[in-house]
Order: structure tokens, then C-alpha cells, then sequence
């Protein structure tokens, strides 16, 4: 039986999602699904951790923005929130960089006249840009003169590109093998497509040498078996009884003007925010949304948020879905609708009010959303 790992960063604490769901139907006084679907309750809990998000600004990303010779302007990662962006960097090789500002349109009209027909060189300024679809987008002044190196798998050690599929969940989770080889993992207790996992995790088989325990990268998904890219390394391999960690805590991104933006995966903690940013790349940092719940993986996923505010989501959920239902609207129902979502809006005051970090505040912008 796989469960959440417990020793390690990238394990979210506190409920799950089917927990929250049986709480928002506690708080309805529901005891089932009849009156309200699993679908609605499961959309008005996405609202609220989607709003949570936004609003305390709590969950941080990045991402490496490939540089194209001649071209300024990029997609930022899907995941960014609208005016998002906290900080970017240049690197002019790939162990040296140069902090670009970030400014938005009408500073650059009025401090440089011109700036949209400049000749390439070594980018200063990132700008904030309009929207490629739903997408944020900027642009870098000057548009680079040298194209990107390509990061690639290997690039950093155990670090590999899994693919454009984005997990829907950034647990660890650990269990015990049934068996397996070289290449496979087989565990007949669990299934492995409910879990919200994606190509390029990371299966460390835990009970090898600390330090060097083998590591296998999934490749394909099926219920019981998870089939790795190429054999274990460490010359390892996996068998009845061995214990096993999937590494979905940390995740970094590639963005793409072209196809869809990449993710990356790692076996070691930590190792995700130290990657090594190829020579004439831009990394940008970003506060984001959170991962959709998925309908299929409700017993394994769990909010991003910090679990200290997990049933504020199943508080504001319950008050939404009583507020839209036009046969509770009496005067206690108003009511009680009114507390649920307060209980909500009460816990992001909290978030948001928390201490920050001694650090220097990020520039602020005016976005203007996509019309």
C-alpha cells in the first residue's frame, strides 16, 4: 500500500481531497451525493484553492525562459498569476548572471523612445508584455544577440525533462514493491494512475546505500506497474518487498514559444533550486496557482496551500454551493452561507498577514488584462 512520504520536503500535510470533500458535505448537513454532485463540490473547492492562491500570493515558482537570437518577446509559465513576476535574471554563462529590471510598457515609451525596433545585444530590462492566449508574456530589451544553450537531461545530475504534462500532485509518496526488475517498479496494492503522476518522476528504491540508492525515471504508467525510461542506476533494481519514494515534491519549468512548456523532475531534494541555467537564458521567479484537483486522484492529492488553511477551503466550498442553491434560502441558510465563506476570507487575511522574510520587496506592476 503506497502512502504520502514523511521524512522528506514535498510532503503536503494535512487533508486530502476526498477528506475536504466529505467535509464541505458535513458543512451542507449532506450525508451523500444525492443533492450535491462530487463534481460540483469538487469545482467549488478548485474556486477556492484557485482564489487562495491569487489572493495570498503563497505558492512560488520558476522557470527557465529560453532566449531566441533577435526575438524579445516570451510566454511566462502557464502557472503565473497575473502580475505575478517577482524577479528574473540573465545569465551570461551559465555560472554568472546579471539582474534585469523589470518595468512595464509605458516606462519604457517614456525612458526609451524606440525601444521595440532596438538592435540585439545582452538583455537589461525585462518588460511586462500583453498576452500570448492565456498566457502572460514579456519582453527583453535588448532582444538577445546569442541564442540560448538548450538545458537538456543531464545537464544536472539526476535532474531529467519529463515531458508537458503538469502532475496534480506534488506529494511524495512512498509504498512497497510486489516486485519488478531493472526497468519496472510493480506494486499490485495500489494503482499508480490515480495518483496524479507524470513521465520523468524520480523512483528511488530507499532501502539501497545512503547516497548512492538507485534511481529509476518513470517512463510509462499503468495501475500496478511504473515502466522507466532507461535501467536503474546504481546498477539497481527492484523486487518483492523493497521500499520505494516517488520524487514529485519539486518541479521546475521550461517555457516554449513553440510547443508546450516542459517540466523538470529530480531524485534529490533541493536539487531543483540550485539547477544550472545554460549561457544566455533567462530565469524568472513567480508566484502561482495552484494545481487543479483531478476528479480520478482525490485520495492522493492534497491542497498546495500551507495545511494549516486546508478546511478553509471546505468552509468557503460549502458556502458558495449553499449560497448558488435556489431551494436553501432561508434565513438561516443566508447565514450560514455568510460564515462559511467569511471562515474562508478570514483564513487568507491570516496568510497574507503572517510575517514575511526580512528581503527586499519585488517591483510592483499594473497589468492590464487581455480585453
Amino acid at each position: 500500500m503506497a502512502d504520502f512520504q514523511t521524512g522528506y520536503a514535498g510532503l503536503f500535510t494535512g487533508k486530502t481531497i476526498s477528506e475536504l470533500m466529505a467535509l464541505v458535505l458535513e458543512r451542507l448537513g449532506e450525508s451523500d451525493y444525492t443533492r450535491y454532485s462530487e463534481t460540483r463540490i469538487l469545482n467549488a473547492l478548485n474556486r477556492c484553492s484557485m482564489l487562495f492562491a491569487e489572493k495570498t500570493r503563497v505558492l512560488s515558482g520558476w522557470a527557465i525562459i529560453p532566449m531566441r537570437s533577435g526575438v524579445s518577446g516570451y510566454p511566462l509559465p502557464k502557472q503565473c498569476l497575473p502580475n505575478g513576476l517577482e524577479r528574473a535574471r540573465f545569465y551570461i554563462t551559465s555560472t554568472s548572471y546579471t539582474d534585469l529590471d523589470l518595468r512595464d510598457r509605458e516606462y519604457m515609451d517614456e525612458h526609451y523612445p524606440g525601444w521595440k525596433t532596438a538592435s540585439d545585444g545582452t538583455p537589461r530590462i525585462l518588460v511586462i508584455g500583453d498576452w500570448f492566449g492565456n498566457v502572460m508574456k514579456v519582453e527583453v530589451y535588448p532582444p538577445p544577440l546569442t541564442a540560448g544553450t538548450t538545458y537538456t537531461s543531464g545537464t544536472d545530475v539526476g535532474t531529467v525533462i519529463g515531458g508537458t504534462a503538469l502532475p496534480s500532485t506534488w506529494n511524495d509518496i512512498t509504498g512497497s514493491a510486489t516486485g519488478g526488475s531493472t526497468t519496472t517498479l510493480d506494486d499490485t496494492a495500489v494503482d499508480f494512475t490515480t495518483m496524479g503522476l507524470v513521465t520523468g518522476m524520480a523512483v528511488v528504491k530507499v532501502n539501497g546505500t545512503p547516497g548512492s540508492e538507485p534511481v529509476g525515471y518513470i517512463g510509462t504508467i499503468t495501475a500496478t506497474q511504473l515502466t522507466f525510461n532507461n535501467p536503474m542506476t546504481n546498477s539497481g533494481a527492484f523486487a518483492a518487498g523493497d521500499s520505494y519514494q516517488i520524487m514529485a515534491g519539486e518541479v521546475g519549468v521550461v517555457t516554449s514559444i513553440t510547443d508546450e512548456e516542459d517540466y523538470l523532475f529530480t531524485a534529490d531534494v533541493g536539487v531543483i533550486g540550485q539547477i544550472t541555467v545554460p549561457a544566455n537564458n533567462v530565469l524568472v521567479e513567480f508566484k502561482r496557482y495552484a494545481v487543479l484537483f483531478d476528479a480520478a486522484k482525490i485520495t492522493y492529492q492534497k491542497p498546495e496551500i500551507p495545511w494549516a488553511w486546508h478546511e478553509s477551503l471546505a468552509d468557503g466550498s460549502a458556502g458558495d454551493i449553499l449560497s448558488d442553491d435556489t431551494n436553501r434560502k432561508s434565513a438561516s441558510d443566508v447565514k450560514r452561507a455568510g460564515e462559511l465563506k467569511a471562515s474562508l476570507s478570514g483564513a487568507m487575511l491570516d496568510c497574507v498577514g503572517k510575517p514575511s522574510m526580512p528581503m527586499k520587496r519585488p517591483a510592483r506592476f499594473t497589468v492590464r488584462r487581455k480585453r
